[in-house]
């Protein structure tokens, strides 16, 4: 490539993952003053006190802010799809909290992900997340903020309910029926963990996020939509939901994560 990624990327990098021997502070200063980024992404703070400090460097930094609630969920074992109403309430309420956080810190939204799944209760976890997911979307746009579901593995480390692309898609289009403040945040470093081929991933194409690329692997009996009509009918109805949401797709980050040494890329789509 010739000309700068900055001509068609704000680089940005995550905050927690970056520097995490670090205090949060100093882990903020030190992204502010490297020119190279254009993008910080933030989680919760410890008190007050950090929170100020940091709104503080912020607001003088070239940056522009992200939020992501992930850590207040896996920090707690929170689940916004948990089957039990309390659970899930307890994680909404932590979303609600975050969407206020990130509006103080200068972040136009916030992204999230899902949580753990079991089989016998699938449909219902599915129906709890939408719920979840509404909640947050609602009183987000009362602020003008936007909110995003992160793609994971569904079988793995975070063993996540969204999950394979032909579900993120179905849940997508599910939300931008009724939110066109909801987008998906695709990482390209969850691609392989979710074995996908580039089919499967074209299924997300016309939600609020972007093509993905992995190595090929069949999909679980449990989660597999391999039919070209069923793959035609996710498209549909994916694109059925954006004309009726006229939401915008917005300008992309590249992040950096840094990771015992390791550089992963993540694009994050802000919808």
């Amino acid at each position: 490539m010739r000309e700068s990624i900055h001509k068609y990327f704000q680089v940005g990098t995550i905050r927690w993952m970056s520097f995490p021997n670090r205090s949060v502070v100093d882990q903020v200063k030190r992204i502010a003053v490297d020119d190279y980024f254009d993008a910080i992404e933030v989680t919760k703070c410890a008190d007050d006190a950090e929170r100020e400090e940091v709104k503080k460097i912020l607001e003088q930094s070239h940056l522009k802010v992200c939020y992501g609630a992930q850590p207040r969920l896996l920090g707690l074992k929170l689940n916004p799809n948990d089957v039990d109403e309390d659970g899930r309430k307890k994680a909404k309420a932590t979303l609600i909290e975050a969407v206020d956080e990130a509006e103080y810190l200068g972040a136009k939204g916030v992204a999230f992900l899902a949580g753990k799944w079991e089989d016998e209760t699938k449909d219902q976890a599915y129906v709890h997340l939408l719920k979840t997911t509404r909640n947050v979307c609602d009183y987000a746009a009362k602020k003008g903020m936007n909110v995003e579901l992160e793609v994971f593995d569904f079988d793995m480390d975070k063993a996540a309910l969204i999950g394979p692309a032909p579900y993120a898609a179905q849940f997508a289009a599910d939300m931008r029926m009724t939110h066109n403040n909801f987008g998906l945040l695709v990482d390209l470093s969850h691609f392989p963990t979710t074995y996908e081929t580039s089919k499967f991933v074209k299924t997300i194409y016309y939600t609020p996020s972007f093509r993905q690329c992995s190595r090929k692997r069949r999909l679980p009996d449990v989660w597999r939509q391999a039919s070209a009509s069923g793959l035609s009918e996710q498209r549909k109805r994916c694109r059925a939901a954006d004309r009726l949401s006229a939401g915008s797709q917005g300008r992309g980050i590249l992040q950096r994560k840094r990771s015992a040494g390791t550089v992963y890329g993540g694009y994050h789509c802000s919808g």
